[in-house]
């Protein structure tokens, strides 16, 4: 199994990751949102 890399909000590692555009953290798609391209942490702080 190829790993793209460990999420900074989870920990799992996933073949496919993200990173997002304000805090340049790296996450699993469930921890992105692509219509803003953000982190859910940012997404949060953002309102």
């Amino acid at each position: 199994m190829e790993i793209g890399g460990i999420c900074a909000i989870c920990g799992k590692a996933s073949q496919h990751v993200y990173t997002c555009k304000l805090c340049g953290a790296i996450v699993c798609e469930k921890h992105f949102d692509f219509s803003k391209g953000v982190c859910v942490r940012c997404l949060q702080r953002r309102g």
